[in-house]
């Protein structure tokens, strides 16, 4: 092969093709209206950035609550960034903090009841999403059998 000459790729399978396909359009969305996530609510009073933040306290089995650092790890996101993002939800209502049980260093951010009730509802507003992102998996399913 020659220096200038780009390596042959073998024959993607089309359903593969179709993930890539949605995941660069998901990240083109993204990054589109990361400037706008500020600003941009979803529901009636809930930011793109507190729903995520929402997700992030509670997405580790076994318990039910995330470290500030884990939740910026999630979001990759700035420490400092996520520390005020988690004192505007706390103001909502949505999240707790505490100190860490076992590490009194770190800080724990507990989703609230009334920040699950709110989760549940914006989850049924994401509902087509998940539907339509269920069919790309199955999809890439069965090309693996």
């Amino acid at each position: 092969m020659s220096e200038g000459t780009p390596p042959v790729l073998p024959a993607l399978d089309e359903s593969l093709l179709a993930l890539g396909a949605y995941g660069r359009q998901q990240h083109d969305q993204q990054q589109g209206e990361r400037g706008e996530q500020q600003a941009r609510r979803i529901g009636r009073d809930t930011t793109v950035l507190q729903y995520q933040l929402m997700l992030r306290a509670q997405i580790f089995p076994g318990r039910e609550w995330a470290t500030v650092s884990e939740i910026a790890e999630r979001l990759q996101a700035q420490l400092h960034g996520v520390v005020a993002l988690v004192s505007r939800g706390e103001e909502a209502g949505l999240v707790k903090r505490k100190p860490g049980t076992t590490d009194r260093r770190q800080v724990e951010v507990h989703l609230l009841a009334a920040g699950r009730r709110k989760l549940e509802k914006l989850a049924l507003l994401h509902q087509g999403q998940i539907a339509d992102l269920t069919e790309v998996v199955a999809l890439v399913g069965k090309t693996r059998e």
